[in-house]
């Protein structure tokens, strides 16, 4: 049987994993509306910054 230390530690486990692919999600819809909006991918506008 788990103690209770043991399952909040799994039930804080899973809270992140599900926060981090809701964050990969977004970050992926995000890309895309940047690449809509401007045609160039996110990538490319950050290099375009970067340069002096």
């Amino acid at each position: 049987m788990i103690n209770v230390e043991e399952q909040i530690k799994l039930s804080l486990i899973e809270r992140a994993k599900k926060a981090i692919e809701e964050n990969t999600r977004l970050v992926r819809e995000l890309r895309l509306e940047v690449e809509r909006m401007d045609g160039k991918t996110l990538s490319q506008l950050i290099e375009e910054r970067r340069k002096p």
